[in-house]
């Protein structure tokens, strides 16, 4: 029982890594789309960085967009579903991930 209950946890580890790469492949192949209306403008703090130090804490850009024009365009709009579809999706699989680890932490601590 809890042979069959680690084995079912690692495929769901297996699962979840699925869903962590496949929301980085969305976030990808749909930022073209959404960056079209995004500004992105090099903060003065840049320009003064002197050190090392000085550019790693440097707000390096002023990022700005129009919502009015990104919920104009429906490509936007499919592109921002898309992502958010699959993050409920993942999400729900790491809940189950979490109860199913749960399960299995009181079944080892039965056995002690």
């Amino acid at each position: 029982m809890l042979r069959a209950g680690l084995v079912a946890y690692r495929d769901t580890v297996s699962v979840i890594r699925g869903d962590i790469e496949m929301m980085v492949d969305d976030i990808y192949q749909h930022m073209p789309t959404i960056v079209r209306h995004v500004r992105f403008e090099p903060t003065s703090t840049v320009f003064a960085a002197r050190t090392e130090a000085d550019m790693m804490n440097a707000e390096l850009f002023d990022v700005s967009a129009n919502p009015v024009d990104l919920h104009a365009d429906p490509e936007v709009l499919s592109a921002l579903g898309a992502i958010r579809r699959d993050q409920v999706y993942a999400l729900g699989n790491q809940i189950t991930v979490r109860k199913e680890a749960i399960g299995l932490r009181n079944r080892l601590k039965a056995l002690q």
